[in-house]
């Protein structure tokens, strides 16, 4: 089981009433544990990126905002106002749509821990479970996960239609065109494989069903 801890982070707003999740996002950090669950959880503003929750290389998984927030995890960070992509994105809301998962792995060529994919079977089906949400991927859930292809102006991997009208789990380079994370080393397979649940196992009625993590992190921040 893996070990989980509350680590708060100061990216996120309020998830605005009218918006349901409908995705989980998948992401890598492109950088090294503990460094990269800092950056989440201590990133300055104005930009604070953060997510919902990180995994460790060993398995740990940190909870770094509320589920009931939006974390900054998936939104415009590359386009200015007004401009053909950022109206794209206002129409989609990814954060305000979605929990995301930060994952930490430096990129390829670094694949995966055996625990990350434990910790994921563990998080994932009552995640998914909790908000409705159909543990199913995309048909390809590795295109727009290749660096070796090209995706300039005009280039997303799935349009405006298909991601609308679709929910459950997603790639970061499902959504945005200039990302590919968690890149092509990640096997959707075996998270395709696992079993959703109908009800949550006993960690999950605290970290997703109540919001409160089942163990105090080390820092003594109780959760709020």
């Amino acid at each position: 089981m893996p070990r989980l801890y509350w680590r708060p982070a100061r990216g996120f707003a309020a998830r605005p009433a009218e918006f349901k999740v409908d995705w989980v996002v998948l992401h890598y950090t492109a950088g090294s544990h503990p460094g990269d669950l800092n950056w989440l959880a201590r990133s300055p503003r104005p930009a604070c990126p953060s997510a919902h929750f990180y995994v460790c290389p060993k398995g740990d998984v940190y909870q770094l905002v509320r589920l009931e927030n939006a974390a900054f995890h998936a939104g415009i960070t590359w386009s200015r106002p007004y401009t053909w992509r950022w109206r794209r994105w206002r129409a989609l809301r990814p954060n305000e749509r979605s929990v995301g998962i930060e994952i930490s792995n430096p990129g390829p060529p670094y694949g995966f821990t055996d625990e990350q994919y434990r910790a994921l079977a563990f998080l994932l089906p009552p995640l998914l479970a909790r908000f409705g949400v159909p543990l199913q991927t995309l048909p390809d859930p590795w295109r727009g996960c290749d660096p070796g292809v090209s995706r300039e102006h005009g280039g997303d991997a799935y349009s405006l239609d298909e991601l609308d009208g679709f929910r459950g789990l997603l790639a970061h380079g499902n959504l945005h065109y200039s990302k590919t994370d968690p890149g092509l080393l990640f096997d959707w397979d075996r998270v395709r494989a696992l079993e959703a649940v109908a009800s949550p196992p006993a960690f999950a009625t605290y970290v997703i069903w109540r919001g409160d993590p089942t163990l105090i992190p080390s820092e003594g921040v109780p959760y709020p």
